[in-house]
């Protein structure tokens, strides 16, 4: 039968990874996506044409040396663009552009 907290607990998934270079990424109602590779992360601004299907998480920083690269959760079915503008300090300003598509 189990505890009242048993029965409410989801598992936790590991992310989906996406790297600077990926164009497409798939994923499932709940997925977390990672935005991987991005220099100085806390600093890059992500956004999308859909934040009922994803939900952008900015990057960002926290005292010490705390920095959080940019992610999004799948909040429904349906296909979002995500677009990443690199921070100022990023070599590659070319950027992250991201169609991902949530079953």
């Amino acid at each position: 039968m189990g505890t009242q907290a048993e029965k409410i607990m989801r598992p936790v998934l590991p992310p989906t990874i996406v790297d600077r270079d990926d164009r497409t990424a798939t994923g499932k109602v709940g997925t977390h996506f990672y935005f991987a590779h991005l220099e100085d992360p806390g600093e890059a601004k992500i956004s999308t044409d859909h934040p009922d299907v994803l939900q952008v998480i900015p990057g960002h920083k926290e005292p010490g040396d705390g920095e959080f690269t940019c992610g999004a959760n799948a909040l429904q079915r349906g296909s979002a663009h995500i677009r990443i503008l690199p921070s100022p300090e990023d070599p590659n300003q070319n950027p992250v552009e991201v169609d991902i598509d949530i079953s």
